[in-house]
């Protein structure tokens, strides 16, 4: 068995919600969903940007897409 930190599984779980979404995703209902505090979030999708995993639009309600599709 792998252990993976706790920010490890947080960063996977958004992802993988995100990706079955098919559409941008508000990280509000992300957080809400998936059990996540929304600040550590935030972060985790600051980070997630950088390395060009996720796209977002930044604003009040925070909306967060994958910057690619699925099959790449």
């Amino acid at each position: 068995m792998i252990k993976v930190s706790r920010i490890w599984d947080y960063s996977l779980r958004s992802v993988i919600y995100i990706a079955s979404k098919w559409e941008m995703v508000k990280i509000k209902d992300i957080s809400e969903d998936q059990h996540i505090s929304e600040s550590l979030l935030r972060r985790l999708v600051a980070t997630l940007e950088k390395a060009w995993i996720l796209k977002t639009i930044k604003g009040r309600n925070g909306w967060v897409m994958l910057a690619r599709k699925t099959e790449e």
